[in-house]
């Protein structure tokens, strides 16, 4: 797999401490997008839950990096030499990245 360099806002981003429904990068100096209205009133109830899953986007893509990779390798090993600790660790990095989109 060909490694790219990204083009996005490196992370973590997070949420930012003074509006529940924009994103920001973890020093707090870049706006990395808007889930909504900044005014409480105009809200749609998903609006902070989207704001979790774009804040959690570099996360979850870098998890999604690896996965590839660790089943690429996977797979291109011999089945009597796979271990059944390389499945564990997919489901424990998949598990930690998605918990980062929730409440």
């Amino acid at each position: 797999m060909k490694q790219e360099t990204a083009q996005h806002t490196p992370g973590p981003w997070k949420i930012s401490p003074y509006c529940s429904t924009n994103i920001c990068n973890g020093e707090e100096t870049r706006h990395i997008a808007s889930a909504g209205h900044a005014t409480r009133a105009s809200r749609w109830p998903e609006d902070e839950a989207n704001a979790r899953l774009i804040a959690a986007a570099p996360l979850l893509l870098e998890a999604l990096k690896i996965q590839t990779a660790k089943i690429t390798r996977y797979f291109e090993t011999p089945p009597s030499k796979r271990g059944y600790f390389e499945a564990v660790d997919f489901n424990k990095e998949a598990t930690a990245a998605i918990a980062a989109t929730q409440p």
